[in-house]
């Protein structure tokens, strides 16, 4: 199975980080691919302006700035979600 993994925490050693690097190693274990998707590291920005919640209902303009999210969770058959 491909599992995207999304991870959020700006501590890469902290408790949440250890509970990731044991989550990764056993999805490896069972033999799925994981995409994994550190929301820090990529630099992502969870602001909702209001030009983009106008068109947030307008379906030809709502993934505009964030296709590459959207295609990895198209792309994902199972999904996962670690937030402090």
């Amino acid at each position: 199975m491909h599992v995207l993994y999304v991870y959020c925490h700006p501590v890469e050693e902290s408790f949440h980080g250890a509970l990731r690097a044991q989550a990764l190693e056993g999805l490896a274990i069972a033999g799925h691919s994981v995409d994994l998707l550190d929301l820090y590291a990529e630099g992502f920005d969870p602001v909702l302006s209001a030009e983009m919640r106008r068109a947030y209902h307008d379906t030809s303009r709502n993934q505009a700035g964030i296709e590459r999210y959207v295609a990895r969770l198209q792309a994902a058959e199972g999904l996962i979600v670690q937030f402090p």
